[in-house]
């Protein structure tokens, strides 16, 4: 099997810490520190570069104003194949954000239509049952939205 190398960027600890906390003040008593750093993998013959993106949360006082004896960090971490000059690390950290929504929709819609576990291994009838799905549900939803628009046409907010 071959090996697998992983090649990280040339800066020191000390560099990135440096760079991670020359960050955000959003509040008194917390900082927001991000940075992006190329990592190159060797794996047998073939060499490919990512970008990881690491954003650093120190929370001192808390949000209600109380001082914590110990600080909280919050460490979060993002894979991407976006190249350092393509995407910046706000838009990278964004775009999975709103995977986070796409995912919550897929769920909602299979569970809602109780279609968790399709009733066949044959492609052709799952693409039928999600299709009547699909068109039931966005039925319901377009039936819902004209009743909400109805009422707040008629009931003045």
């Amino acid at each position: 099997m071959p090996k697998r190398i992983l090649i990280c960027s040339e800066l020191s600890p000390a560099e990135l810490r440096e760079q991670a906390f020359a960050a955000d003040t959003p509040r008194e008593g917390k900082r927001v520190g991000t940075f992006s750093e190329t990592v190159t993998e060797v794996f047998g013959d073939k060499t490919r570069e990512f970008r990881r993106i690491v954003r650093v949360t120190v929370r001192e006082i808390d949000k209600h104003g109380q001082r914590l004896l110990v600080p909280e960090i919050a460490l979060e971490g993002w894979w991407t194949s976006f190249g350092e000059g393509i995407v910046s690390d706000e838009t990278v950290i964004a775009l999975y954000c709103a995977h986070a929504t796409s995912e919550h929709f897929h769920a909602e819609f299979k569970t809602d239509l109780d279609i968790e576990r399709l009733p066949s291994g044959k492609f052709a009838t799952n693409d039928l049952v999600l299709t009547c799905a699909m068109l039931a549900y966005n039925t319901a939803a377009t039936k819902v939205n004209a009743k909400h628009l109805l009422i707040s046409a008629i009931v003045p907010t």
